[in-house]
């Protein structure tokens, strides 16, 4: 995937951007949305995704071809619960834990849906 510009924010106004699925990434760096390509691959369903701490904790994807947003249902620590509370999308979520959102965000909704239906 081409790299993004990532448009520094103030954390507090993040949701808007959250909300029209827009990269960005607050002051210091900790929490940034932006757009993921399955498995790197370009020219794939594409799945905007807000990271707190990097990417390997996912807080929210929204899939673009199903209009659906997920929200990672695993505990937090402080910093990262303000950044779920700044960064929410203010709609309903279908939740799955961190490591299913790390799966959604590498293999996509089709794949991990078909995992979680036959291995539970």
């Amino acid at each position: 995937m081409t790299k993004q510009k990532l448009t520094r924010i103030n954390g507090r106004t993040c949701r808007a951007w959250v909300q029209e699925r827009v990269p960005f990434k607050n002051s210091n760096g900790q929490l940034f949305g932006q757009w993921e390509n399955l498995d790197g691959r370009e020219n794939t369903s594409a799945l905007y995704v807000v990271y707190s701490y990097g990417q390997h904790w996912p807080l929210f994807a929204y899939d673009n071809d199903r209009g659906l947003w997920f929200e990672n249902s695993d505990k937090f620590s402080r910093t990262t619960s303000k950044h779920r509370m700044q960064a929410h999308p203010l709609c309903d979520t279908l939740k799955l834990n961190c490591q299913r959102m790390i799966e959604l965000v590498r293999k996509g909704y089709v794949a991990t849906t078909v995992r979680r239906l036959t291995n539970g």
